[in-house]
């Protein structure tokens, strides 16, 4: 049913619920986020899901044109700031990388994660700081994933990423590593696309990380999670599948996720100007 709703049964909800509710309105992309923003937010009263970017962004643009002032939007940023796309709302909102959970796993959550499921035994290989060599890796494998994302984005080539086995093309031997050919024929079977060429698609795909852009702004998080899992099984722990799945992963960066950490980001910042802006408007505590 909530796949049904469109932008303006989620304007009239706002508009409905504004009658009772005189606080701001947060909207949110879908419910993990609004999970994770749930523990920041002033009053979650306020805190509306648009179930998905598209439908966030136009309903932001409905209520603007209405001149409704107590409303911001936080979306993922995707890959809005590698092609250049700017957001047009002063009181829409993109995380400062791809998504709400790469910024998780770029803050001091992944410590907290590490500290709870890897094995310190097996951490003590790396010579410098093992937290920050666990987060390049993640890095390095999720890429070339990020970069074919990347490429369906830009070119519209609509290939599917939900549901795919990342255990058909990230190997844990002798090293944690991401097989390009084994990801790109992956996605291709989820797709239901196998005409694609795949030398193209790799060339594609070399085209954009030839231009050494920002990982952080590449990698989606979900695929970082999935990765993480494979590595806590034999690389940096000793769990089964069932101990270290992602969703079970991703629940326990949203609740290790501190306000703290959340304050030091470009976009706590960004929304705490529009709230000096928009007195006596507040979104989060």
């Amino acid at each position: 049913m909530k796949n049904l709703l469109d932008p303006c049964d989620i304007a009239n909800q706002i508009r409905m619920e504004s009658r009772i509710y005189r606080g701001a309105f947060l909207v949110v992309e879908g419910d993990t986020d609004s999970r994770l923003m749930r523990n920041f937010v002033a009053d979650d009263q306020g805190m509306i899901v648009a179930h998905g970017k598209e439908n966030l962004i136009k309903v932001i643009e409905m209520l603007n044109k209405e001149n409704f002032v107590r409303i911001i939007g936080i979306a993922d940023d995707d890959f809005w700031t590698l092609e250049g796309q700017k957001v047009e709302s002063n009181n829409l909102f993109l995380t400062d990388s791809h998504d709400l959970e790469t910024m998780m796993i770029e803050s001091p959550v992944l410590d907290k994660i590490l500290n709870e499921f890897a094995s310190t035994e097996k951490l003590k290989v790396y010579e410098k700081d093992a937290v920050e060599e666990v987060r390049s890796k993640l890095l390095e494998c999720a890429i070339p994933v990020g970069c074919l994302r990347w490429l369906s984005f830009k070119e519209q080539m609509n290939l599917k990423f939900e549901g795919i086995s990342f255990n058909k093309f990230v190997f844990d031997k002798p090293d944690l590593r991401t097989d390009i050919s084994l990801l790109i024929r992956a996605v291709k079977d989820k797709s239901q696309k196998p005409a694609l060429d795949e030398v193209n698609i790799q060339k594609g795909m070399k085209e954009l990380s030839d231009h050494k852009p920002n990982p952080w702004l590449v990698c989606c998080g979900h695929d970082m999670v999935e990765i993480l899992s494979i590595g806590l099984m034999k690389i940096w722990g000793s769990h089964n599948t069932k101990e270290v799945e992602a969703s079970l992963l991703e629940k326990a960066l949203r609740l290790a996720y501190e306000f703290s950490f959340f304050c030091r980001t470009k976009l706590y910042r960004a929304v705490k100007e529009w709230e000096k802006l928009n007195i006596p408007f507040s979104v989060f505590r």
